[in-house]
């Protein structure tokens, strides 16, 4: 009978290291799961970011653009206001001119604007 239970815990053995083996097995597939999860989620992390990277790239040409074009429009309209404070300041600066160039032409009493008196009578 010693041999049979020899043999009965040799079966049970072999089982446990079976089912150990199965277990390590099922783990070991379990890891592998786990890891090409990991790495899916990772390569989808890096394609996003890959995108981004490219909207972020796209969006700075389109606004370098928008603002060059903003600045040649910004450039334009100060020369064109600059040009138009100077036309007007030699306009004025015309008008004085001729303002005092007549005012020079009249006569010291007419410039004055002053009239003397003469014996009691004004002249």
């Amino acid at each position: 009978m010693s041999g049979g239970v020899v043999t009965r815990g040799r079966e049970i053995r072999d089982q446990q290291n079976g089912q150990h083996s199965k277990t390590m097995e099922q783990n070991h597939d379990e890891e592998q799961v786990q890891l090409a999860e990991a790495n899916s989620l990772t390569l989808t992390m890096r394609s996003g970011l890959e995108a981004i990277s490219k909207e972020i790239r796209d969006l700075k040409t389109e606004m370098k653009k928008d603002l060059t074009t903003l600045k040649e429009q910004v450039t334009e309209n100060v020369k064109s206001e600059i040009n138009e404070l100077k036309r007007e300041m030699y306009q004025q600066l015309s008008a004085n001119t001729k303002t005092l160039q007549a005012q020079g032409s009249r006569s010291p009493r007419q410039r004055d604007g002053s009239r003397k008196q003469r014996g009691g009578i004004w002249r």
